[in-house]
């Protein structure tokens, strides 16, 4: 009995530890957002009630999904708090129900030894589940004297040893990963109120029971067509203010607004300290009219330095007549990032894309169609300074054997290979940023094959050169040793000179064969290497216009196209007209 209390006790102590780890390392951090509320007005217009929903709406639609949150020490203070109460309702419930069933024996057993045994028995466990009580209120003292140990320090400046920037002592704090609730931003977070107030235990219980952390509140003051939004944002459970937002505008600039607050409000979620961001734009000339679009926040211009909380952000440079650069990069780190913008030149023409081969089929490049061939077998292509890879797909397509159930004349059925049309053959091109040359003519060598047969098929060969080398040379090496052998047998009189003719003959043809060998090796070799090569993008290169080929389509004459009519109309008649003359003798006239 002694072995599983002890047992029984080590699994509690081991789910209590397990507990509050999850509940302060968690992975995610959800936030949410109530419907927000009009200051001094109690009854709302059609337009205003939508804002009091839209706004929040927009907030948390930009805060990004990629953001960290880091807990303070206020915030892991009530999560743990929070995870010690709610063991120790749970052990009060068991200690509730070991005292009933003890109490219930006196009415139930008869026996005395029995009785005696069972009370005992439910006393032990009884005293097990008080003295977890008692030790869950004293890890809960423990926790309320470390946070006034630690708001005692931070008025008196005390040095602390952290191993994070934020969060107890010698306390170990990871960021986790800011979710919204329910992962919608339109789904905000309903309050039920006895009164018409909402109160704070309310909200408490509310994200409680939804598992929200954070959770955005706001009121809304208007006059006329301007509006004034503060949002609060605090953590729970504990209700404790993270942070703060207020900005003005008008109802017709509502993105503007949440953009401002959202920007006040991420260094808040964050809870981190911020990170330094240097932009080095060349050519020089160009500082002045760069401009920077940060998560959706204009700058004009673009500041050598600017500084934002640390996480994922979406950052694009625009200058006029030069190409944008765009990226999304996860800034936490290091404290300071230099970004290096080299600005290129905005080529905005076409050039001429030649095929060297007469193939029917369409262009694809810069996500869009770029036209089909037409009776030069060559389109234009739109380039904007960048490289450019592209898709020739023809208009033949591929054949493929595929099986097919086939019912016999005795009802049985068999599976046969029968062969149809597949995907059409398509193949990739490249255009580096030096033909990039507006009005130029450029020619691609596109060759349709089925890649993967062929790399099959020349891997196979590739093997069995390999494999006939392999063979031929130890067969050459023993024809060698032989010869060798028979020679100074020959020298000393010991075999005659046939048997060392023979292996001598022997020797030179099996190094011919050994050398042939590998030679189709290597061919096969590199015939394998270029059908693998096939896979990448054909490089297109300019092509003067002496040398662009011209193909000619077969169209035929006015006279074959009326032969070919009257064939036709002669054949759905049944008549053969190439079989039937037409004499005067057999004219009936």
């Amino acid at each position: 009995m002694k072995n599983k209390l002890k047992l029984r006790k080590i699994i509690v102590i081991l789910f209590c530890i397990l507990n509050l780890i999850q509940n302060v390392s968690a992975d995610d951090w959800v936030l949410g957002a109530a419907q927000f509320t009009y200051a001094k007005q109690t009854s709302l217009t059609s337009t205003q009630e939508g804002l009091t929903k839209v706004i929040p709406s927009l907030i948390l639609e930009q805060i990004s999904v990629g953001s960290k949150h880091l807990p303070g020490a206020e915030e892991l203070y009530y999560r743990q708090n929070q995870s010690l109460k709610a063991k120790r309702t749970s052990l009060f419930l068991q200690l509730s129900k070991e005292i009933k069933s003890r109490d219930s024996l006196l009415l139930t057993e008869k026996n005395p030894a029995k009785l005696k045994k069972l009370i005992k028995a439910e006393d032990e466990k009884i005293a097990l589940i008080q003295k977890e009580i008692e030790e869950n209120l004293v890890e809960e003292e423990k926790l309320l004297n470390e946070r006034k140990t630690e708001e005692e320090a931070a008025k008196n400046q005390t040095d602390i040893t952290f191993n994070e920037k934020k969060g107890s002592p010698h306390k170990i704090v990871t960021s986790e990963n800011v979710v919204l609730y329910k992962s919608s931003y339109d789904a905000l977070l309903e309050i039920d109120s006895l009164s018409g107030e909402v109160t704070p235990s309310e909200i408490e219980k509310a994200c409680k029971s939804a598992k929200i952390n954070g959770l955005l509140t706001g009121r809304i003051t208007s006059y006329g067509d301007y509006i004034m939004v503060n949002v609060e944002i605090r953590t729970y459970p504990g209700g404790s203010l993270l942070g703060a937002a207020t900005d003005i505008g008008t109802i017709k600039n509502l993105q503007s607004i949440t953009s401002n607050l959202v920007q006040e409000l991420m260094p808040k979620i964050a809870n981190a300290l911020p990170v330094e961001l240097y932009f080095d734009i060349f050519p020089a000339e160009k500082k002045s009219s760069v401009i920077l679009s940060l998560d959706g926040v204009i700058y004009n211009p673009c500041p050598e330095k600017i500084i934002v909380e640390a996480g994922l952000h979406s950052l694009e440079f625009d200058c006029p007549s030069s190409n944008k650069i765009a990226f999304t990069y996860d800034f936490s780190d290091n404290p300071a990032f230099y970004i290096s913008l080299p600005f290129t030149e905005k080529i905005d023409g076409q050039l001429n894309l030649y095929l060297k081969n007469q193939l029917e089929g369409s262009f694809y490049s810069n996500g869009k169609n770029e036209g089909n061939t037409n009776e030069n077998y060559f389109t234009s292509i739109s380039i904007n300074g960048n490289p450019v890879i592209g898709q020739f797909i023809s208009n033949e397509k591929q054949k493929v054997l595929k099986e097919k159930k086939v019912t016999l004349e005795d009802g049985s059925e068999v599976t046969e290979l029968v062969e149809e049309e597949g995907e059409p053959y398509s193949t990739f091109f490249y255009i580096p940023k030096s033909a990039l040359v507006e009005d130029s003519n450029l020619l691609v060598n596109v060759k349709l094959n089925d890649l993967n047969e062929m790399i099959n098929k020349r891997r196979i060969w590739m093997y069995r050169g390999y494999t006939a080398f392999v063979i031929s040379v130890p067969v050459m090496m023993i024809a060698n040793g032989m010869a060798q052998s028979t020679v100074n047998a020959y020298n000393s009189g010991l075999e005659d000179s046939s048997t060392a003719i023979f292996w001598n003959t022997a020797k030179y043809i099996t190094i011919g064969t050994t050398v042939a060998s590998a030679g189709f090796f290597i061919y096969e070799l590199v015939r394998y290497l270029n059908a693998a090569s096939g896979v990448l993008p054909v490089n297109a290169y300019p092509v003067s216009e002496e040398k662009i080929p011209h193909f000619e389509k077969s169209v035929p004459s006015e006279e074959e196209s009326e032969t070919s009519e009257e064939t036709k109309d002669s054949e759905s008649e049944g008549i053969n007209i190439e079989n039937t003359e037409i004499t005067e003798e057999s004219n009936p006239q």
